[in-house]
Formats: C-alpha cells, sequence, structure tokens
C-alpha cells in the first residue's frame, strides 16, 4: 500500500493546500471585516494559520489524501455591513475575494516559478556548479510554485461553478428570480451533499471536466512570465 508513497511529495502536498485554503477563508474573513462585519473578526478568522480554517472531518480528509477537502466555512454577517455600502453588492464582493486571491497567488506563484528557471538557467548556462544541497532546495521551490498555480486555479475555478454552497452561486443568485433562488437556498444543504457524492463517485469525469477549463487558464497565466524569462535569458547570453 505504501510502497510508492513520497513523503517529499506528500509534504509538498499539505504544504500547498493548507496556504491555498487559508489564503482562500483569510480572504473572506478580511474583506468582511472591511464591509463592516466583525464576525469573523471574533472567531479568529482574519489569520493565515490552517488551525484556525479546518474542521476535524475537512482536515482528516486532506491528511489521507481523499479527493475532495474543504476550509471551515467563514461566517458572515451581512447585517453587520457598513450602512454607506450596498449590502448585495458588498456580499458579491466578500463572496469572490477567496477566489480573487487564489488566482492572485497563482500568479505570484508563477512569477517566483520562471525567476527562479532564468536564474538556474543562467548558472547552467556560465557552468556554474550548484551543491546538492542547493539543486534540493531549487527543486522543492519548483515544486511548491507549480503545485500553487495549478491548485489555486483548481480552487478558483471549482468555487465559481454557480452551485450552493460554493462561491459562484452569490454571482448567479444576482441573475435569477427570487423565487428560483429562495428556493435553491432552500435546498443549498442537500445540493451542496449532492455534489459532495458526484465529486466523490465521479471524481475522475468531474476533474477531467474541471481540467477543460483549467487547462488554459493556467497557460493564460504562465504565458507571461515565461516569454519573459525566455527573452532576459536570450537577451544577457545572447
Amino acid at each position: 500500500m505504501f510502497d510508492n508513497f513520497d513523503l517529499n511529495s506528500y509534504l509538498i502536498g499539505l504544504f500547498v493546500l493548507f496556504l491555498s485554503i487559508s489564503v482562500h477563508e483569510w480572504a473572506h474573513a478580511y474583506f468582511a471585516y472591511k464591509m463592516g462585519d466583525e464576525t469573523a473578526l471574533r472567531a479568529g478568522r482574519i489569520t493565515l494559520n490552517p488551525i484556525k480554517h479546518f474542521e476535524p472531518i475537512g482536515l482528516m480528509l486532506i491528511l489521507f489524501g481523499a479527493p475532495v477537502a474543504w476550509g471551515k466555512p467563514v461566517p458572515v454577517n451581512s447585517n453587520n455591513f457598513r450602512r454607506d455600502v450596498n449590502r448585495k453588492n458588498a456580499m458579491l464582493w466578500v463572496s469572490l475575494s477567496g477566489i480573487t486571491f487564489n488566482l492572485i497567488l497563482a500568479v505570484v506563484a508563477a512569477a517566483l516559478f520562471y525567476t527562479i528557471a532564468l536564474i538556474y538557467n543562467l548558472l547552467v548556462f556560465n557552468s556554474v556548479e550548484l551543491s546538492g544541497l542547493s539543486l534540493t532546495v531549487l527543486t522543492t521551490l519548483q515544486q511548491i510554485n507549480y503545485s500553487l498555480i495549478f491548485l489555486n486555479v483548481n480552487l478558483a475555478v471549482f468555487n465559481l461553478l454557480p452551485i450552493p454552497p460554493l462561491d459562484g452561486f452569490e454571482l448567479a443568485n444576482r441573475f435569477l428570480p427570487d423565487k428560483w433562488s429562495y428556493i435553491i437556498n432552500q435546498y443549498s444543504r442537500n445540493i451542496g451533499f449532492v455534489l459532495l457524492m458526484v465529486i466523490v463517485f465521479f471524481n475522475r469525469p468531474f476533474s477531467m471536466f474541471l481540467g477543460k477549463i483549467i487547462t488554459p487558464i493556467v497557460s493564460l497565466i504562465e504565458w507571461p512570465f515565461r516569454e519573459l524569462s525566455t527573452w532576459i535569458f536570450n537577451l544577457i547570453v545572447g
């Protein structure tokens, strides 16, 4: 069972997942606070400490490598929003903040990935020998950055699905008739359970579906940094 277990990859995966989900939940908490609601602040959720953002079941699923995992929902009370903000618009911004910061994290990781690749290629071109430790550090950093790119785009795309309780439903809700919105919200827990079952029992086709969306977005994020890295390398060595 554990013949192919790679501790290094496992630890990198945990770090990337904890960081990415913590950033997502922190963003919800922070922007709710900026809109005037201190509920998440009092719950200690405006932090990147992963312990604050996971419940026992979700944490166990992550540790055992389950195909689905989640962070603890951030408590938000829109009744506490400031009077000078539109409550509906503010709730939309709070909902989309997690997705936005996942994409920002993916962009930062892509910039770091190609910066490190450029430095490494220049060192190799100039016949600079790196120690075993240096190579291990560079390889680990690249694995982390590569994983951060894909996981954060994955989280962003998944959470944009217009299905409750995902963040994308708040956006879709803006275009639904009030009657439909009310009915869907009434059954949001049941819908969420069905979504969980689809992910668990139809993980492969579901992942393939998401992959069709994720792949071009990853390519788009990577493209400017890859091109810039190549241009700088050719400029220096040429």
